[in-house]
């Protein structure tokens, strides 16, 4: 099952489940709703849904851990996104600081031949204690290193990744 989240202007953006709709059909609802960018986030593992869901977006992001039982899932999306030819980038996410298992990722990543984020996220209390508020760590440590490592993939993916204001990004 797919979730799609729908940032728009607004305060919070809206979070929709794909339920028993099409992926377009969920996309034209956030759309009508006055989302400017739309995130359809999928399981790294189910092919099928990943591939309905590459076919309607207009980029993606491969978010994964550091270690190996992450890395591995990898694998999958990744082949689907280059053999559709959907511009993609891999993001780390829940990485130690300062640990070696970073480095072993990026070189182990670099066989997908995408873009890796040069930002990785750190694993920091302060992400699953905004989550759980409902919050991003911006919103809840505004001047966190979590809330500005956020800032800097973001920048990131504004500039690498998204190709206009009406971008449809696929999360696997």
């Amino acid at each position: 099952m797919a979730d799609f989240v729908g940032i728009s202007k607004q305060a919070a953006p809206a979070v929709i489940a794909l339920e028993n709709r099409t992926i377009e059909a969920a996309i034209r609802d956030l759309a009508s709703r006055g989302a400017d960018l739309v995130l359809i986030d999928t399981p790294p593992h189910s092919q099928p849904i990943i591939n309905m869901a590459a076919a309607s977006a207009d980029a993606a992001l491969l978010v994964t851990g550091p270690y190996p039982e992450d890395l591995e899932q990898v694998g999958v999306a990744a082949a689907i996104l280059q053999a559709l030819r959907i511009p993609s980038a891999i993001i780390l996410n829940k990485t130690p600081p300062k640990a070696a298992a970073l480095s072993l990722a990026r070189a182990a990543l670099t066989a997908f031949k995408m873009p890796i984020c040069p930002v990785a996220l750190t694993q920091l209390v302060s992400h699953p204690y905004a989550s759980a508020e409902g919050m991003s760590a911006q919103e809840r440590e505004p001047d966190s290193k979590g809330a500005a490592e956020l800032a800097e993939v973001w920048a990131w993916i504004k500039s690498s990744i998204l190709v206009s204001s009406d971008t449809k990004i696929l999360v696997p």
